[in-house]
């Protein structure tokens, strides 16, 4: 029951959520609930309901930034620091923190508008560690090793579809140019943003290459 409730909070809207509770402030009749008590209530309820998505768009957000190599700017290393802590222990203050470091980064997890809610979509794919770091060292040698190599499996865990999957992916990452040492965090997730709005399809190779991220770099690891 206090799943439900939860999750019926989740998919409401900050003013449709606010109405509802000023209904239950005049029904308990309670006193001294100003508007300040009111956006920090409504913060925080949105932001637990939805603390999963927060870690996870952390996650993805902070691999894609290290695995690019973009120039960490300060905002990220503190982002950096309330994930770790985090990972530490749960505290709801560094989630509405996290989230709101986000929101920096034009990623508002809470309350995404129709254009945020794409990109963010995609940073909900559950990346393993290294996905991105494999696409941006891809390039034809590597290719033809690893078609080679899923050739030679027994079993059916990799196809070389997987492997275009991953192409795919890798070619999208390269017209982004070059961004080792040149590109600030947030100057890369702006262009992201923009060039996934281009290329929506690239979201279904994305997630098909998710599936198989892991068992690729297995298979590099041991070959």
């Amino acid at each position: 029951m206090i799943i439900e409730g939860f999750k019926i909070i989740k998919d409401k809207k900050r003013d449709n959520l606010r109405k509802e509770i000023i209904s239950l402030i005049e029904i308990f009749e309670i006193e001294d609930f100003n508007d300040l008590k009111m956006s920090s209530l409504i913060l925080g309820l949105l932001s637990f309901c939805k603390k999963e998505e927060i870690l996870l768009v952390a996650k993805n957000f902070r691999n894609l930034i290290i695995e690019l190599e973009a120039v960490q700017t300060d905002i990220f290393k503190e982002l950096e620091q309330i994930r770790n802590d985090l990972l530490i222990r749960f505290d709801l203050d560094k989630i509405i923190k996290l989230g709101k470091i986000l929101e920096n980064f034009e990623l508002d997890v809470l309350e995404p508008n129709e254009y945020e809610k794409v990109f963010i979509n995609l940073l909900l794919i559950n990346f393993s560690e290294g996905s991105f770091k494999i696409i941006v060292d891809l390039d034809d040698n590597k290719i033809k090793k690893l078609e080679e190599l899923v050739a030679k499996l027994e079993n059916n865990l990799l196809t070389n579809n997987d492997i275009q999957e991953m192409e795919k992916c890798s070619n999208f990452n390269h017209s982004l140019g070059e961004i080792k040492g040149t590109k600030k965090d947030q100057d890369l997730i702006k262009e992201l943003n923009n060039e996934v709005h281009r290329n929506i399809y690239i979201i279904e190779n994305l997630k098909n290459y998710s599936i198989c991220s892991e068992k690729i770099q297995e298979l590099l690891a041991n070959k």
